[in-house]
């Protein structure tokens, strides 16, 4: 199962996009472009117990990748940084922010 199936079937509800490459057909695999991941769990206790203050962070990978790690998080009860939903993404743009 992969990745996405997997994170659907413990997390029902949740919003989970990826995109992939177009690669010749005999390839039988996608070349990872981005994916997007929002888990109703997160987003539920955030509506219920963290400031309604959100942040918007971005940084990059290191090595050979060149993608970037975009996040949104909240101020949770104990002052920690709640996740709310994240994404990797090929480059920072007004496109993949959207």
């Amino acid at each position: 199962m992969g990745y996405i199936e997997e994170l659907n079937k413990s997390h029902f509800g949740s919003t989970i996009f990826a995109e992939y490459e177009d690669v010749p057909e005999d390839a039988n695999i996608g070349l990872f472009k981005r994916i997007y991941v929002c888990l109703r769990p997160l987003v539920e206790d955030f509506k219920v117990g963290c400031t309604k203050l959100i942040g918007l962070d971005g940084c990059h990978t290191k090595g050979i990748h060149t993608q970037q790690i975009l996040s949104v998080v909240a101020l949770d009860p104990n002052n920690g940084w709640w996740p709310i939903c994240w994404t990797v993404v090929e480059k920072k743009n007004e496109e993949t922010w959207k």
